[in-house]
């Protein structure tokens, strides 16, 4: 099969244009490493290479993509890269390769309901703390009325317990 042109589509990706009409999406990285050029003659293992080693490199790069924007487990991430069109031989390449360089959580642990009732107590001390401090300083909550401001000798003694534990009034 003969490479009629390659076509630069951005910094990192080429088209290898077949004489066939095929094309085949491709990196860079690969296009350099297999020594691919117009006119260059595939044969039949050459371009089965060319075919496996793009897939691979470019669900590589979703994989980055992907756990760059969240911590994901292997199991996650493998289930990704299926539902973004690479055949699951390819995925289980890439999460292998992403775990052999330490980017890859082995697996996530659930978030027990403990966690979250503490999570969420948290911002709701720190919403009421920013609030006390606003009132002190006499500004304004917000232009939106939430309910009326209280004072710390307002506040059921049961409520500051709650959320400051025993600490002197």
């Amino acid at each position: 099969m003969l490479i009629t042109s390659l076509k630069q589509t951005s910094p990192e990706h080429v088209t290898v244009c077949l004489e066939d009409g095929g094309e085949i999406r491709t990196t860079l990285g690969v296009v350099t490493e297999l020594r691919l050029f117009n006119g260059r003659d595939l044969d039949h293992d050459a371009l089965n290479r060319l075919q496996s080693q793009s897939g691979r490199a470019l669900a590589r790069e979703k994989a980055l993509q992907l756990i760059s924007q969240r911590q994901m487990s292997r199991r996650e991430l493998g289930k990704k890269l299926k539902e973004k069109g690479f055949d699951p031989e390819t995925a289980d390449y890439c999460v292998d390769w992403v775990t052999e360089r330490g980017l890859l959580e082995q697996e996530r642990k659930p978030i027990t309901a403990e966690q979250i009732a503490r999570n969420l107590k948290i911002q709701k001390v720190h919403q009421m703390l920013r609030a006390i401090g606003r009132a002190r300083r006499g500004e304004e909550l917000s232009t939106k009325p939430k309910g009326r401001l209280i004072s710390f000798e307002e506040m059921p003694k049961e409520l500051f317990d709650k959320f400051f534990g025993n600490v002197q009034q």
